[in-house]
């Protein structure tokens, strides 16, 4: 992030005066361990290595959701430009600020307009508690009713056991904010009354962009099935062309050899009929081999095909790649699910 010189150093200032929040934290708040690392991660903060800073502080986040530690974390984020899990957190530490550690809120209330303003704020309203949130396939590691959106297209889906799944689409601006009110209802209650988890077409009641709802979770490919298919329809085509050669050289075999006693290559005609004989079992063999490659491609193809429409849907893969450009410290940093 760019800011003013000035702003800057009153920026640093506030969150080197954040580095000693573990020590302030309160005693049954974080274990021993997690308290040594949160030092570690305020002492590279202080050192502007927001990199280290935010591997430590992520580090214990995921065992502990603790405002304090939110708090640092966020913070590190917004320097690493990486606004929208920067404003998960700091909004997480507002939303549970008790104004006992007065560092720690002046720094989050400086810190959150920084990273908000470059963000759409969508607030979910459902029927449902404990409900789960999937943002373009990308299941939230903490569900929250309180989403950020960078700005452009996205897919929100709402999720909950025993509940058809709700899909909405939105077009995000930044620094805007929109309320998304959803209603779940159980499975099999829906319309149609098919009894099946299927997403929905987006009942709430955001304005949706242009194209419509379209479901997170995307079919498994048919490609499989279609090559399986290929494959025995190829065997089996290859086999009886085989099969119908061998029928025919036997024949042929059959027809020279009548009236005769050949048991070895006596004449021209014996020799004849030896190798029409040769040739005709070699047809078949390689017939029957055929067939039975293409009987297997076809049972493939059909589990396959099977698999693709009644299987469960394939997950998104999500992947960010942030630049690290601050202090000492430039490179990449990658996060998703693989």
């Amino acid at each position: 992030m760019t800011r003013p010189p000035a702003r800057r150093w009153c920026y640093l200032a506030t969150l080197i005066a954040l580095c000693p929040l573990a020590a302030d934290a309160a005693p049954g708040d974080l274990t021993d361990a997690a308290r040594k690392v949160m030092s570690e991660a305020g002492d590279a903060a202080n050192r502007s290595d927001w990199a280290l800073c935010r591997t430590k502080a992520v580090g214990v986040w995921d065992k502990f959701k603790r405002p304090s530690v939110a708090s640092l974390l966020g913070s590190c984020e917004a320097e690493l430009g990486m606004n929208r899990e920067a404003a998960e957190h700091l909004d997480f530490f507002l939303q549970h600020d008790d104004k006992s550690n007065a560092k720690q809120t002046a720094a989050a209330q400086e810190h959150y307009p920084m990273v908000r303003s470059k963000l759409m704020l969508v607030v979910v309203d459902c029927n449902e508690a404990d409900f789960d949130v999937r943002v373009d396939g990308e299941a939230k590691a903490a569900a929250s009713a309180r989403i950020f959106l960078e700005p452009g297209h996205h897919t929100i889906e709402i999720r909950k056991d025993g509940f058809t799944p709700d899909t909405s689409t939105i077009d995000a601006t930044a620094a805007g904010e929109k309320k998304l009110s959803i209603k779940l209802v159980p499975v099999g209650t829906g319309a149609g009354g098919s009894g099946l988890a299927t997403p929905s077409t987006g009942s709430g009641t955001i304005d949706t962009g242009a194209g419509g709802a379209r479901p997170v979770g995307a079919r498994r490919s048919f490609v499989p099935a279609i090559v399986g298919y290929g494959v025995g329809a190829i065997g089996i085509g290859v086999g009886a062309g085989f099969l119908v050669a061998h029928s025919s050289e036997r024949s042929d075999a059959e027809k020279l050899a009548k009236g005769r006693h050949c048991s070895g290559a006596a004449d021209a005609t014996c020799k004849d009929v030896i190798d029409k004989t040769s040739q005709a079992n070699r047809s078949g063999n390689i017939g029957a081999a055929s067939m039975i490659v293409g009987g297997v491609g076809i049972v493939a193809g059909t589990g396959l095909l099977v698999w693709a429409l009644l299987g469960p849907r394939r997950e998104a893969s999500a992947v960010r790649v942030l630049p690290v450009v601050g202090g000492r410290e430039q490179g990449l940093i990658v996060e998703g699910q693989f």
